[in-house]
């Protein structure tokens, strides 16, 4: 019985899902993750704290993301569930109008950095906590990335979101300028963090460090510059053309047009002021390489493999400290 449900899970689900006769998870995309109620530790930290206002959001994955991730899925049954932090007292104390995204490592999900994130916030930041693709309360069989590239149009979509939601209340130039935005990462989330750096480089760059908000457009005006079917055609092409595929830096004349989409204004998105990672995995010793015999086996495995349950969770192996865990 168990051999029928890997093989559901592997082969029969995605096809079915593909061809809209079924829903991922057996109608929860997020394989009951959704519903898995906050753990001790994030209740004390966040959600029972009366130093702190939480909000809890999702955000769809574009279809052109996930075509260009190689995702089989369909957007309108993938999302990224995220979280905003604050401390309000800290906040209107210190004034700094600037945001920390945080991103998990594998097997992780974003509760799990709240006790790091509350040190941000009480020093009046606002957090951005991501579930990213396949772990957490985001949707996807659970540890399951077709490609790396679909946590930065992750992460990418929720920071666009919060934007909105910005532009919206009013918060977006509250300072006269764009609120500064930092990325904070470790292990599998240190390396989305440095993914997304180099394939949203600044825009232009500000007097004070940060992007200049006139020099570009808002939120609500970037769909009327870029069409559906031109992301669909980024996404295409996206490994030829963004600045990462050839590891050297964009060049540009000092115009406004994307190397993505040539002629056409760059359409809004905030731009990072800093990153800080930790244990990134940013290169492979070619030392450490099988021979091209068996890369080749590991690329036909990829298309199947990934979803087959062949590693089991390190969860209680991590330390003989019960409070890591938590």
């Amino acid at each position: 019985m168990e051999y029928l449900k890997i093989a559901h899970q592997v082969i029969t689900e995605p096809l079915l899902c593909h061809l809209n006769l079924l829903t991922p998870g057996g109608g929860d995309p997020t394989f009951g993750r959704t519903d898995i109620p906050y753990s001790a530790a994030e209740h004390r930290l966040i959600y029972s704290n009366p130093e702190v206002s939480a909000i809890r959001r999702r955000v769809l994955i574009p279809a052109h993301s996930l075509l260009e991730s190689g995702s089989w899925d369909k957007q309108k049954w993938s999302w990224v569930t995220y979280y905003i932090w604050t401390c309000p007292e800290a906040l209107e104390s210190e004034q700094l109008h600037s945001d920390i995204v945080m991103a998990h490592g594998i097997n992780d999900y974003a509760g799990k950095l709240a006790p790091h994130a509350l040190h941000f916030m009480k020093r009046g930041f606002r957090v951005i906590a991501i579930d990213l693709p396949s772990f957490g309360r985001s949707t996807g069989l659970h540890g399951y990335l077709p490609s790396m590239k679909i946590n930065a149009r992750a992460m990418h979509a929720v920071v666009m979101d919060v934007s909105m939601w910005d532009e919206e209340s009013g918060l977006l130039g509250k300072a006269g300028r764009e609120r500064k935005l930092f990325a904070e990462g470790h292990s599998m989330g240190a390396f989305t963090v440095l993914y997304y750096a180099a394939l949203y480089p600044p825009l232009e760059p500000g007097n004070d460090g940060g992007p200049d908000l006139s020099l570009k457009q808002v939120p609500s005006e970037q769909a009327k510059t870029v069409t559906d079917e031109e992301l669909v055609e980024e996404a295409l092409h996206a490994h030829e053309r963004t600045p990462l595929a050839h590891h050297v830096p964009e060049h540009t004349n000092g115009s406004s047009s994307t190397a993505v989409l040539p002629n056409k204004p760059a359409p809004y998105r905030p731009s990072l002021s800093g990153v800080a990672v930790a244990a990134p995995m940013i290169t492979i010793s070619s030392q450490s390489r099988p021979n091209k015999a068996i890369e080749y086996i590991a690329h036909i495995l990829r298309f199947f493999a990934g979803r087959l349950p062949l590693a089991s969770a390190i969860k209680g192996n991590v330390s003989d400290d019960p409070r890591v865990e938590e």
